[in-house]
């Protein structure tokens, strides 16, 4: 920022605070604050902002807070002397946080109902000698195409939403600020592309195997010895039940 160039913030640590404008700068230092006063209440409260519009312009901040992120010059008709207090200022995202957990939590439970069928679909089309090696190599497959690059792919995407990096002497540190719209954009695009391909999938294998018989209930032929024994068993326990009816009587 412009306004705050001659006060060499490349190394300074992050540090929040919440300008008199309503938005929060990274630091004190790059809010070009030349006072602080300690609060009774223990909060730092930092004064002559040249970055933050002072009081008399934050009535019409809102209407100049566009052209002010493009260029932090000072412009005709705009005091930049506010103040600011530490901390983030305060945002109500509780809203948009509910309807998330609200679609997380729908999807986890669509996503868990085919875990169950696709393992037993998964036994029941290999033969029995070949179940064990069935087993490995599905999850062999799985490592490799989702537990494997699924944290590669969302670092990278964590990475690149990052706004500050912390600087030491000889190397970038860590990240201070990530872009919060782009982060949650790109997150949960990036799973929703994952999370369709895979009920692509799904579909395919309900299609093709729509009428395999997974339990063994399904169709299972009672073979007619079975049968006709059991037919001479319940014939034997009626006979027997007729004759004790007999005795008593």
């Amino acid at each position: 920022m412009e306004c705050s160039l001659g006060c060499n913030c490349e190394f300074v640590k992050y540090a929040p605070i919440c300008g008199s404008d309503g938005n929060t700068y990274l630091s004190p230092c790059h809010a070009g604050c030349k006072e602080q006063i300690k609060q009774p209440d223990g909060k730092m409260l930092f004064s002559d902002c040249s970055c933050i519009l002072s009081e008399l312009n934050v009535s019409y901040a809102a209407s100049l807070i566009d052209s002010y992120n493009e260029t932090t010059s000072e412009q005709p008709g705009r005091t930049y002397s506010g103040t600011a207090t530490s901390g983030s200022c305060p945002v109500d995202c509780m809203t948009p946080f509910y309807m998330f957990l609200l679609v997380l939590c729908i999807n986890k439970f669509i996503g868990g109902t085919e875990s169950a069928a696709n393992f037993l679909i998964g036994l029941r089309c290999v033969e029995e000698r070949d179940k064990a090696i069935s087993m490995g190599l599905s999850m062999a497959v799985n490592t490799l195409l989702s537990f494997l690059p699924a944290p590669i792919i969302f670092g990278a995407i964590i990475d690149r939403t990052c706004v500050l990096w912390g600087q030491t002497c000889s190397k970038k540190g860590n990240c201070w600020l990530y872009d919060g719209q782009a982060l949650r954009t790109t997150m949960n695009y990036t799973s929703a592309v994952f999370v369709i391909i895979g009920t692509c999938l799904d579909v395919g294998t309900w299609w093709y195997s729509k009428n395999f018989k997974i339990f063994d209930s399904e169709g299972k032929v009672v073979p007619e010895e079975e049968e006709k024994n059991g037919t001479e068993l319940q014939q034997q326990e009626m006979t027997g039940l007729m004759k004790e009816s007999s005795e008593r009587q």
